[in-house]
């Protein structure tokens, strides 16, 4: 999984070839291939072929948010207390993205 992580972070909008994310994952292209299918299988749009290179058709702006228990729960806490504050913009922002973390 934590290569599959890596790979997904690696693709950009400029292609890179097999060869090159094979070396700096430290695997062969064979493994890298059924690791592009993989990322596929899991909804990620990923484009190219053996010999032109690889790319995410749209990449994410922002990178993935992977959060300790801990974390979770203090982003949550700090969340409601800014939601439940006076300042309605900030609040508004933090319901939003409070729905966003509930889903992590």
């Amino acid at each position: 999984m934590h290569r599959l992580l890596a790979l997904s972070m690696m693709l950009g909008e400029d292609p890179l070839r097999a060869a090159d994310l094979a070396a700096m994952l430290g695997v062969a292209r064979r493994t890298l291939y059924r690791d592009i299918d993989a990322l596929r299988a899991a909804g990620l749009a990923v484009q190219g072929a053996p010999g032109i290179g690889y790319r995410l058709a749209d990449p994410p702006q922002t990178a993935a948010l992977i959060l300790t228990r801990e974390e979770k729960r203090a982003l949550i806490a700090g969340l409601k207390l800014v939601k439940a504050g006076e300042d309605r913009v900030l609040a508004g922002a933090a319901g939003a993205l409070l729905k966003k973390a509930l889903s992590l």
